[in-house]
């Protein structure tokens, strides 16, 4: 209950603009800081409340005091009550002094003040007790502290502290100084000497023992996500390299099919001029097996290609057949780009033409054309034995003229392509 009453005397001070029972301002006049202003009855009963509190702490604390010869000093912590209640009587309102306003004139700091000389009294009194022993306190501490002159000769040293050199001394207060596995010393100046003390870090080196074992721990998971992560790498490229080389496999088996019955044909053949034209028939499909090899390389997983790789491969496949002394001659139009399609289709079509008039074939001219619809092909053969068809190119047209020429055409329907 005894707080129930500065509360409301706090409360009515704090709402003194709605009813001025603190302090009353003139009529108009009614902001807070103007000189023209009154007490009233609250700010009494503030004065007397605190002036109770006041005499009520000094007789609590003399009636609970246990040390002696106490009681006949007990006049020191009344003067600064006794200032207090006359700068209170004297100030501006009151007694209205005004000298006292011009030399004391904020009433706040004035009574703290008086507050606080009026607990130092009761310390110097021995009525609150107050640790002065601060050296004997210093030395039977736990901490582990020196204090040195300017010289570095020791001042006062606890009971806990280990014995230090001038050196280590001088080395902690340009920084700390590991004396031992677990124990930094750290020194810093202060008036008319220095203070050093040492610091127990066993918690911190354990900690950095267990991040270093935690380290350890993740370096080897580390090593072992890696070595998976490269085996796994490892395995990814053999199973695409594995699924080009089916891929290979299964474009070019007719070709390795045709070789394989050429070679058995040229080991049971002793005729100069049969070998010589197995052979011949031999490097034609293994050219086209070389770059269409390259192109399932080239073209897998790709949106557009350079149309290098399509004149390459034709290119190469003419000069076959110019060893075989098939006269060979190749166009192909000049862009930039090809869709990978377009260039399987029309490589396949020109080795399908190959294949198919090998037996008699003498001359060929392939044209590779680009139009709005998409790629074609024009070809013009001469051979001795013509074929019917191409076989799986059913889209291929085939003519012949009088002179015996063969006129191969392929070109996409409207908005097809190859």
């Amino acid at each position: 209950m005894i707080f129930v009453f500065p509360v409301v005397l706090f409360s009515l001070v704090l709402t003194n603009d709605c009813h001025q029972l603190a302090f009353a301002f003139p009529p108009g006049q009614e902001v807070l800081g103007s000189p023209d202003y009154t007490y009233r009855f609250v700010y009494y009963l503030c004065l007397l409340w605190i002036f109770s509190c006041a005499v009520f702490t000094v007789v609590y604390l003399v009636r609970r005091c246990r040390i002696p010869h106490t009681k006949r000093i007990l006049w020191l912590p009344l003067v600064p009550i006794f200032f207090a209640t006359l700068y209170a009587l004297l100030y501006k309102h009151i007694l209205n002094v005004p000298w006292m306003h011009a030399i004391a004139g904020d009433m706040t700091v004035v009574q703290c003040l008086t507050f606080t000389a009026t607990f130092e009294a009761c310390i110097r009194c021995g009525l609150i007790q107050s640790n002065m022993g601060y050296a004997t306190l210093f030395e039977v501490s736990m901490a582990k502290g020196l204090i040195t002159d300017r010289a570095f000769v020791p001042v006062q040293c606890s009971m806990q502290a280990a014995p230090l050199h001038e050196e280590q001394l001088r080395q902690a207060l340009a920084g700390s100084v590991q004396l031992d596995a677990t124990t930094q010393l750290h020194g810093h100046p202060i008036r008319k000497g220095y203070i050093f003390w040492q610091e127990d870090i066993t918690e911190l080196v354990a900690l950095l023992e267990e991040l270093r074992l935690t380290q350890e721990e993740l370096h080897d998971i580390g090593d072992i996500i890696q070595a998976e992560t490269a085996q796994k790498a490892q395995w990814l490229q053999l199973s695409e390299q594995n699924r080009l080389y089916d891929k290979i496999e299964t474009v070019t088996a007719r070709q390795l099919a045709r070789i394989q019955e050429y070679l058995i044909a040229l080991k049971a053949t002793d005729d100069v001029d049969t070998a010589r034209r197995l052979l011949k028939h031999i490097v034609i499909l293994g050219t086209y097996i070389k770059r269409r090899s390259n192109l399932v390389f080239v073209c897998d997983k790709a949106e557009d290609i350079d149309t290098t790789e399509l004149r390459l491969s034709l290119f190469e496949s003419a000069e076959s057949l110019r060893l075989s002394d098939i006269r060979c001659a190749v166009q192909i139009a000049d862009t930039a780009k090809i869709s990978p399609a377009s260039t399987v289709a029309i490589y396949d079509a020109f080795e399908a033409i190959i294949e198919a008039t090998l037996p008699g074939l003498q001359e060929i001219l392939f044209c590779a054309e680009h139009t709005a619809q998409g790629w074609g092909l024009r070809c013009s053969v001469q051979c001795t034995d013509a074929p019917a068809a191409l076989p799986g190119l059913p889209q291929m047209q085939l003519e012949r003229d009088d002179d015996g020429l063969l006129y191969f055409t392929m070109f996409p329907a409207e908005g097809g392509g190859l």
